[in-house]
């Protein structure tokens, strides 16, 4: 099934074409290498794809050219420029891509930090302990952060890295941490804007 299509896509800087006449068409399990030498327009093109940049008009038709989507196609886009909360760990990174679980994750490791101290409020802690597991289960927390450890596994990020700060990573870690939360959101369609970079071999065959 196709998901994504492109029909006569024209692209001009300062009077120069830069794209001229793209045709192509992205089905269901593609993968696809978009190769060329630099300034060749790659990077040009996936903001063109993801709405990022405009396209102009055919030089030859006068028509603009189209991009055609299935509905409501859920799109994972990494780029060469990429935003994280470099106060957080690494395993928090990820998990903040769940919003609605954080909170939840992070006052219950505080109780369980509580409990091996305020032995005068144990069986309070208890409960508010046992209330929060409950709902975070029910939300299925715990089966995310599951999702989680296999998505830094997959990555090629050891256990010991889980807990450093972002800001703490190599330039090409945090590539890999960006590219792990857009895993996360299980997109249709994933676009990496040079993403061999900063993979091993593992990680680019897992």
């Amino acid at each position: 099934m196709m998901i994504l299509s492109v029909t006569d896509l024209w692209k001009q800087f300062t009077g120069e074409v830069l794209l001229k006449k793209i045709n192509f068409a992205i089905d269901e399990k593609d993968k696809i290498g978009l190769v060329g030498a630099n300034g060749a327009g790659k990077t040009t093109l996936i903001k063109i794809l993801m709405g990022l940049e405009t396209h102009d008009e055919s030089l030859e038709t006068k028509q603009m050219g189209k991009i055609g989507k299935k509905g409501n196609l859920r799109i994972g886009y990494l780029s060469q420029n990429f935003d994280l909360n470099v106060e957080n760990t690494v395993f928090d990174e990820l998990m903040s891509t769940y919003s609605h679980l954080k909170e939840d994750y992070d006052n219950i490791q505080k109780l369980n930090k509580r409990l091996a101290t305020d032995l005068d409020n144990f069986d309070e802690i208890m409960e508010k302990l046992a209330k929060l597991n409950t709902r975070y289960e029910q939300e299925n927390g715990y089966a995310i952060e599951y999702k989680v450890k296999q998505i830094l596994n997959g990555l090629s990020f050891p256990e010991y890295l889980w807990q450093q700060k972002i800001d703490n990573l190599s330039g090409g870690q945090q590539s890999r941490v960006a590219l792990g939360k857009i895993l996360l959101d299980e997109p249709e369609l994933l676009i990496l804007d040079e993403p061999t970079n900063h993979l091993d071999l593992n990680a680019i065959e897992w």
